[in-house]
């Protein structure tokens, strides 16, 4: 017996862009034999998705000079800190970034084949997956000219004036704080996935089921379609290593083509002997159906997203992006900043193409991706005991748990600034490490953002749960989850930025996401059926239901607003270096939305109060704590009906309220110590939204 289908969907929507996909199925479904069933699955993905963005107003149109516009009507251009969900509560912003023109494709493929045999008390399954997906994209973000004024701007260099301290005073006096511009980025990462599995599912006895199998899925390195790759080391650069496929790449860098880098444009090396086993057993104690004991543990192999790949080749050296400290607003190439006093060598740079016979950018921005990383792998485990009482009742209780291995994050500076003596935020580029021990050499790297393989992160949580199915017009379902996530965050775009080395701890924090206590509940009540007429036309067939949802706020910690590390890393930067907490209790007797943390709580750190780094010698580091943000309270409702026009023929009204109370659910506050909205929440969750619905069926 043979079942089989094909299908082609083509799917189009608009959303700050003009995406076209189509998607092609197959699905052949093979009888073999008693017991034995044959899958196969073959599809194609095509996905166009250009970015489109009206012009505004670029560089050139306020009358900075020898800047490249690549695009016009686009720049970057940044006025004060401070960001709070999303709102820049101190200045402005002129366009931003992402939103330039570019486009982003994809193509893939994918193919599986399953088998399934039913082998008496064994149900045996085996099969393979492979896929292959090409990524074209043209991001230009780096090549958008961006101007940055942060208020932060520092100088002891003659020739480069210090800044105001005021971020719209700098802006109005011509001061920034940094610049950087690039060249349009050409992406073109591709991505092979296979893997294979024999599982079996054995019926012990009447009490007792018990799964088990493992995959092999050998990590295949992603690879660039162009065959561009680079690789830097400290221990390669002191070593002295050159470049033999691209003579002018500056020490320490491995480019393609040389006996150290991986062949074909790979990112990294294969690692092939990837073998994950799974098991789970379930119980029923007694045999009736009324109680059920599972338990489970598997490993599970993960893959890193495309746009991984994408600072590696939309960096230096194929598409380069050069950053001023404290440059010249009206001519940032030809004019004085704090990386070179007379201007930029030989002016503007841009724009520029590389090939193997280039001159390397100076002070170049580098995305370094570990030739030798391990893929990342997940650890798995649940205890569940589900208990039934009576014909409605269900109550269940569960244990979950994962443990992440070899996480690609966090990334690390390699080029960090040494903290010595006159330390200050216009001398960064001088106190490099690398221009410290090679100035010859030093001077083309800027950012070296190093995405190591080591970050670790846990989940686990208890989740209890309670369900009464329908009956007598009544359904309820409701659960409390009590859990905890931490982690060292995943890196998915890296960069050239990267955290201070030796500091992974000291930087590891709370998921995101991380609520430790969420209750959920949800009812549907239905009107009886009345005998009287009257009662039974006005009264019957409405359903009454209700969300309720009461969860914990997420962690957050309080940066300082100014750089108090000087090391050019970014958990010592403005925007994300910590304060120090110099009070036990952190928030306001009575916090609110107004007021939620207690400003004297926290100070700003110095050489003299911070934590100190071994590495960079530093000791402007913060040591505010973890807090925890505003909960939320939300209770959703909704009333149905369905009228009986005739036979084959209702309306259906409904009417629904969203946030129904009208509670107010504050955001967490600004945790920018110097921002003007410091400890208060300037955005909150949706307030209430009501809607009503007719629906006609026939």
């Amino acid at each position: 017996m043979r079942r089989g289908g094909c299908g082609i969907n083509k799917k189009e929507r608009s959303h700050r862009s003009a995406a076209d996909g189509v998607v092609a199925i197959f699905g052949d479904t093979y009888l073999i034999g008693s017991g034995i069933v044959n899958a196969v699955h073959l599809t194609a993905v095509r996905t166009l998705n250009p970015r489109i963005h009206p012009d505004v107003i670029d560089l050139a149109d306020i009358g900075v000079k020898n800047v490249y516009v690549p695009f016009a009507g686009h720049m970057n251009l940044g006025v004060g800190s401070g960001l709070a969900n999303g709102i820049n509560p101190n200045g402005f912003t002129v366009t931003g970034v992402n939103v330039q023109p570019g486009y982003y494709n994809s193509v893939e493929g994918q193919a599986a084949d399953d088998v399934s045999w039913i082998k008496g008390s064994h149900q045996l399954g085996f099969g393979a997956y492979y896929s292959h997906s090409n990524f074209n994209a043209n991001s230009n973000v780096a090549a958008n000219p961006t101007f940055t004024f942060n208020g932060n701007r520092t100088s002891t260099i003659p020739g480069v004036p210090d800044g105001t301290g005021l971020a719209l005073s700098d802006f109005l006096t011509g001061l920034p704080s940094g610049f950087s511009g690039g060249t349009k980025s050409f992406l073109a990462p591709r991505q092979t996935y296979f893997g294979a599995y024999v599982q079996d599912s054995w019926k012990a006895n009447s009490h007792l089921t018990v799964n088990y199998g493992v995959r092999w899925e050998p990590f295949i390195s992603p690879y660039d379609g162009k065959g561009r790759h680079n690789y830097f080391t400290t221990d390669l650069y002191t070593s002295g290593y050159k470049s033999t496929s691209y003579p002018l790449a500056p020490v320490g860098t491995v480019m393609s083509g040389d006996a150290l880098a991986p062949k074909n444009g790979k990112y990294m090396f294969n690692h092939l002997a990837h073998f994950v086993p799974r098991l789970a057993l379930a119980w029923d104690p007694k045999g009736d159906g009324m109680m059920v004991v599972r338990a489970s543990y598997g490993m599970f192999a993960d893959l890193p997203p495309m746009w991984t790949f994408y600072g590696n080749a939309a960096g230096a050296p194929w598409n380069g992006t050069t950053s001023l400290t404290n440059p010249t607003f009206s001519d940032p190439w030809n004019l004085p900043s704090s990386n070179y006093t007379t201007g930029y060598p030989g002016g503007n740079p841009l724009p520029s193409s590389f090939t193997k016979t280039t001159p390397f950018q100076l002070n170049g921005a580098y995305d370094n991706l570990r030739q030798n990383a391990k893929s990342t792998y997940i650890h798995q485990w649940n205890l569940s005991v589900q208990r039934q009482v009576g014909q409605n009742w269900l109550f269940a209780g569960n244990y979950l748990g994962n443990q992440d291995v070899h996480l690609w994050g966090p990334q690390i500076q390699l080029n960090y600034s040494v903290y010595m003596p006159g330390a200050n935020t216009g001398n960064i580029t001088q106190r490099k490490i690398l221009s410290l021990l090679n100035p010859d050499q030093g001077k083309y790297y800027n950012g070296i953002g190093d995405l190591e393989d080591g970050g670790t992160g846990s989940y686990n949580a208890m989740l209890l749960t309670v369900q009464r199915r329908r009956a007598n017009g009544l359904t309820i379902q409701g659960n409390y989850t009590f859990s905890h996530c931490i982690g060292d965050g995943v890196v998915s775009q890296p960069g050239s930025g990267g955290i201070t080395p030796g500091m992974r701890a000291y930087n590891r924090s709370n998921c995101s996401g991380d609520r430790t206590h969420i209750v959920n509940l949800s009812t549907v009540v239905e009107s009886p059926k009345f005998a009287n007429n009257v009662l039974r036309v006005l009264g019957s067939g409405w359903q009454l239901s209700g969300i309720l949802k009461l969860m914990s706020g997420t962690s957050f910690r309080v940066n300082s607003g100014v750089d108090t590390t000087f090391t050019g890393t970014t958990d010592g930067s403005a925007a994300t270096g910590r304060a120090n907490q110099v009070l036990a209790d952190a928030f306001l007797t009575n916090k609110n939305k107004d007021g939620w943390l207690n400003i004297n709580a926290f100070a700003v750190p110095t050489q003299a109060t911070g934590i100190c780094s071994a590495v960079t010698l530093s000791c402007g580091y913060g040591d505010s704590a973890q807090l925890r943000g505003p909960g939320l309270i939300n209770l959703d409702l909704g009333l149905t009906r369905r009228f009986q026009v005739r036979e084959g023929q209702s309306i259906e009204f409904r009417a629904e309220a969203f946030n129904a109370p009208n509670h107010v659910n504050p955001m967490n506050p600004s945790n920018t110590l110097n921002s003007q909205t410091f400890g208060k929440s300037v955005a909150a969750a949706d307030p209430r939204i009501m809607q009503l619905a007719l629906k006609y069926v026939f």
